[in-house]
């Protein structure tokens, strides 16, 4: 199956609530405690992207991202989340 475009998949994470961080190229939602890097949308088919969305919320965000961040960057992604949400 071909990948769609990448604004179809941008619209179903914004149809779900999900914000647009510009500085880091992620789309999050702190409600389901979940990220998307724009390069794991352009890599992933819609069908990958809807199931991802369907996993259960866990206790710390879940990063769907090619290559995983590393701690640190966790801790900066999470502050400009709650800078996004908690303004």
């Amino acid at each position: 199956m071909s990948k769609p475009d990448i604004s179809n998949k941008i619209n179903i994470l914004e149809r779900k609530g999900y914000k647009y961080i510009l500085d880091r190229d992620i789309f999050c939602n702190i409600n389901d405690k979940k990220c998307f890097s724009l390069e794991f949308l352009e890599d992933n088919t819609i069908e990958v992207i809807e199931s991802k969305l369907r996993e259960p919320i866990k206790n710390n965000i879940i990063y769907y991202f090619n290559i995983e961040p590393s701690d640190n960057a966790k801790t900066e992604l999470e502050n400009d989340i709650k800078k996004l949400y908690f303004k």
